[in-house]
């Protein structure tokens, strides 16, 4: 509401409301802040290492071609080897004068290796690149890593120890060049890097470290841990640990069987045996009874055949592929966008949810004609511009319809709306298995037109462009909230959220989801709330 509220309005408000509009908005904005320092630092540390890379793959096509070129100049030098006219008392260093003559000293590698059929090491080629990029990893990242806390796992101890021992370094005013290689923390150099860090120095046994190829190293593993979500940022919207969300350990520590009696679910009071022993339970009569169907002939998707010891099972499979979903739908009627929203929004009442962002002092009251258009025009990606064209409304009316009535919570009361009017319906409950609405949640990859902060490269969706994913909660084949997050998040830090911020009068008993969890990642399951609870079990 920023746009609307000017300074003047906020005035003439009671003061503990500005208060509170301008703390939620400072602190929103704080995080949004980091979250686009967070995405800066990311997307920079990528890009020098696409440049690293296609400057390996060019320097070794170019290794290729000298190599290749200086041949001739080789088989000059092995000729001397047989040449008659050398005295075989000559010293091996007038020989070797002669043989650089031909070819010079810095093409000998290149080309032995060549002849042999050696591989050249891409990876040496890269980081020899970062040497020559960090004047610019050095003015562009720094200020972005410095003005950041990052917080991970006991498992990436290493890279947290490098990340605090170079931020101190950098905030102190220092520079890594000024101190000794040997107090850095070199638990985040794995062996496949080792080789490229530490270089031979002449008249002296011991290797010395590379400080900046180390530096851009740390940079290197910080960013795939946050992609990975394995180091997280509190002060973030974004990229938060999914701990930060539930009830802190000092608070579960304190007062744990008051938080259990609170939420007064019977599976978290009673003791844990007891819960295992009733699972068990459960779970061996759900294989007795499959079982039981198997061996009635009652489930007709498996075949059985043979007997006794010989006795195998395997599955049935359509021989002929349906050409519809089913005969039903072919009786149906073909109808319309507009009219199937016009039907809907009579049956349902979800125009109704559209209110001005201002709620008062309101000079423009609500065109369901317009406000229709725009769902349109936005849910089709046509826009408002082609929308304006192809049905002869006003761009100007469009455009301000969709800045007064269509947000994030008008949309979301007309899906509740939608949602709850499905659920009243019969045919609603028919979706249950045993007798339990049952939710899952899952998130579809969609390619965006617009590059916004948000949208993030995932090649095998998108090729070379952007996208998003909309994370979609779905109970008995009706969707009840959705969340759009990045392709690079991971979408188990939003099952709880999803879940808990549902607003429809649909509570789903079960829920599912595809999703691979790491199980460092959760606390304690008895801190869960018991929809999660209620999943994990």
């Amino acid at each position: 509401m920023v746009q609307f509220y000017t300074v003047y309005k906020l005035q003439r408000m009671a003061a503990p409301t500005t208060r509170l509009y301008l703390l939620c908005f400072a602190f929103h904005r704080f995080r949004q802040i980091n979250d686009n320092l967070i995405d800066a630092l990311i997307h920079l540390i990528g890009q020098y290492e696409k440049q690293a890379k296609l400057a390996a793959e060019q320097a070794i096509q170019q290794a290729i071609t000298e190599a290749s070129a200086n041949l001739h100049a080789a088989g000059q030098v092995l000729e001397l080897f047989t040449d008659a006219s050398i005295p075989g008392e000559t010293p091996f260093a007038a020989i070797k004068q002669k043989a650089f003559s031909l070819l010079t000293a810095e093409s000998f590698p290149l080309v032995s290796g060549y002849m042999r059929n050696i591989e050249f090491d891409k990876a040496a080629f890269e980081w020899s690149y970062y040497g020559k990029l960090q004047h610019k990893f050095k003015l562009n990242l720094r200020h972005l890593f410095c003005n950041l806390d990052f917080t991970g796992l006991v498992e990436d101890a290493p890279l947290l120890e490098a990340i605090l021992f170079l931020q101190e370094l950098l905030r102190q005013g220092k520079t890594p060049r000024q101190i000794e290689p040997d107090n850095f923390p070199t638990g985040i150099i794995t062996k496949n890097v080792l080789r490229y860090l530490y270089t031979k120095v002449e008249k002296q046994k011991k290797k010395h470290l590379e400080v900046d190829r180390y530096e851009f190293l740390v940079y290197r593993q910080l960013r795939k841990a946050l992609e990975a979500c394995d180091v997280f940022v509190q002060d973030s919207d974004e990229f938060r640990s999914f701990e930060d969300d539930l009830i802190g350990t000092e608070r579960w520590k304190k007062d744990r069987d008051a938080i259990l009696r609170e939420i007064g679910a019977p599976m978290l009071l009673a003791p844990i045996q007891e819960t295992l022993a009733q699972l068990q339970e459960e779970l061996e009569g759900k294989y007795k009874s499959v079982n039981q169907r198997i061996d009635n002939g009652d489930n007709k998707y498996i075949k059985i055949t043979g007997a006794g010891d010989k006795r195998r099972w395997s599955l049935i499979y359509p021989t002929e592929e349906e050409t519809t979903n089913s005969p039903f739908y072919g009786q149906l009627p073909g109808i319309g966008v507009a009219d199937l929203l016009w039907f809907v929004a009579g049956e349902t009442g979800f125009l109704k949810a559209f209110t001005h962002v201002l709620e008062r002092y309101v000079k423009q009251d609500a065109d369901p004609r317009l406000i229709l258009a725009c769902i349109v025009a936005m849910g089709t990606n046509m826009g408002l511009w082609k929308m304006a064209e192809v049905s002869g409304l006003s761009h100007s009316a469009l455009l301000a319809t969709a800045r007064n009535f269509l947000r994030v919570e008008t949309l979301h009361a007309a899906n509740d709306a939608i949602s709850n009017a499905t659920a009243a319906l019969p045919v609603f409950r028919e979706y249950d298995i045993d007798q339990q609405i049952h939710s899952s949640s899952d998130g579809q990859r969609i390619e965006t037109q617009i590059n916004t902060i948000n949208a993030q490269h995932a090649n095998k969706y998108f090729g070379l462009k952007k996208g998003v994913s909309s994370y979609t909660l779905s109970a008995n084949h009706v969707p009840i909230n959705a969340k759009i997050i990045g392709t690079h998040e991971h979408e188990s830090h939003f099952v709880f959220d999803i879940l808990h911020n549902n607003t429809t009068d649909i509570r789903p008993e079960r829920h599912s989801t595809d999703t691979r969890h790491q199980p460092s990642e959760f606390p304690d399951p008895a801190r869960l709330p018991i929809s999660i609870r209620t999943a994990l079990s």
